[in-house]
């Protein structure tokens, strides 16, 4: 039996603390990730069902609006969403193919600050193919299908 305690974690060399995930790999499987363990409360689960060609959501800070739309994007990414979501996303949004553009205010402090560490969190790693950079910059993520989330930030240069 391994102790677990907090004060023995808090402790625990990075090199044991990677051992340490290494023996629970086996035990974990891709549906343990944050994107198929989301439970939406009500009005994302009202945005997730729409049809409409664009939506749009509104709120007050820290009220999941970003991560709402991290989620809707990785399942439009994946071609799949989690088991909470089943039978409520559209079926025609769910292509691989998809062309998807997300758009925020700024690129250090709305990118790489909160959208970037959701996208990190968030979307399963094995569907992204690859991280397309411009500049210095995050510009795109891309899908085997030929699908991708492409990032726009309203202080890029008008062109």
């Amino acid at each position: 039996m391994i102790d677990l305690s907090p004060d023995i974690l808090a402790n625990a060399s990075r090199q044991e603390l990677m051992e340490l995930v290494e023996l629970t790999n086996r035990w974990a499987t891709g549906e343990d990730e944050k994107f198929f363990l989301y439970e939406p409360n009500d009005i994302p689960r009202i945005f997730h069902a729409s049809t409409a060609k664009t939506r749009f959501l509104a709120g007050g800070n820290r009220s999941s609006k970003t991560y709402t739309h991290v989620i809707d994007y990785a399942c439009q990414l994946t071609g799949k969403p989690p088991k909470s979501l089943e039978g409520i996303i559209p079926s025609h949004r769910l292509d691989r193919t998809r062309r998807l553009r997300f758009c925020m205010e700024d690129y250090p402090n709305s990118f790489q600050k909160v959208v970037w560490p959701y996208i990190t969190n968030l979307v399963p790693s094995d569907s992204i193919k690859d991280v397309v950079k411009d500049s210095g910059r995050i510009r795109a993520v891309t899908n085997e299908k030929g699908g991708f989330i492409e990032f726009m930030y309203y202080d890029q240069d008008v062109t």
